[in-house]
């Protein structure tokens, strides 16, 4: 049994999309505005969660989770795009310049 817990541990996490596009990895979040501090807290739905300090008015929680990401990763933010979910909690962001297996090592800890 022990053996199987470990087995299941290695596999993909759901918030890393299998879907990898030419131009980078797909991340699944679901967002969480106006929280005390921008921090990743695990696993909601199949996405990874993500509180974020900034309102969702004015763009500002987008601009946020680029931001967040950005210092994350040690990536720039020209690198990150949110591609699907602007006006909503639920939004998919292309990381550019990351590999696949990179991406999945460094969100381990964020798994649940």
């Amino acid at each position: 049994m022990h053996k199987e817990c470990k087995e299941e541990r290695s596999a993909t996490p759901a918030f890393l999309s299998e879907q990898v596009k030419k131009e980078g990895v797909i991340l699944l979040l679901y967002i969480q505005p106006r929280a005390s501090k921008s921090e990743l807290i695990g696993e909601h739905d199949g996405r990874l969660k993500l509180k974020l300090c900034s309102p969702p008015v004015d763009n500002a929680a987008n601009s946020e989770c680029i931001r967040f990401f950005a210092k994350l990763l040690h990536i720039p933010k020209t690198s990150l795009n949110i591609i699907q979910g602007e006006t909503s909690r639920r939004k998919s962001l292309l990381i550019k310049g990351v590999s696949f297996h990179d991406l999945a090592e460094q969100l381990e800890a964020y798994r649940q």
